[in-house]
């Protein structure tokens, strides 16, 4: 359920939700939507880290309705599996 669904819910953490939910989103619009045109490469891999943990936020506050498509690199190499 949703954190912001439930009873009780502070106005400041819905100000807050409204706040991390837009960031979300403006970083998403730069790295991914526009490329990253003229940012350095280690300012897109810092924000490509602060993206996930603001994604993960979204989805504590709103649930799968938080409107964030892109999913950033990890930067990290997958195993390949074994042979057959």
């Amino acid at each position: 359920m949703p954190r912001l669904d439930t009873p009780g819910v502070e106005p400041l953490e819905v100000l807050a939700a409204v706040a991390i939910s837009e960031l979300a989103s403006d970083i998403e619009r730069l790295v991914y939507h526009h490329s990253g045109q003229d940012i350095a490469p280690a300012t897109i891999h810092e924000l490509n880290r602060c993206f996930r943990v603001l994604k993960r936020a979204c989805l504590f506050f709103c649930g799968e309705n938080h409107g964030l498509v892109w999913d950033p690199p990890t930067g990290r190499f997958e195993k390949k599996g074994k042979r057959e």
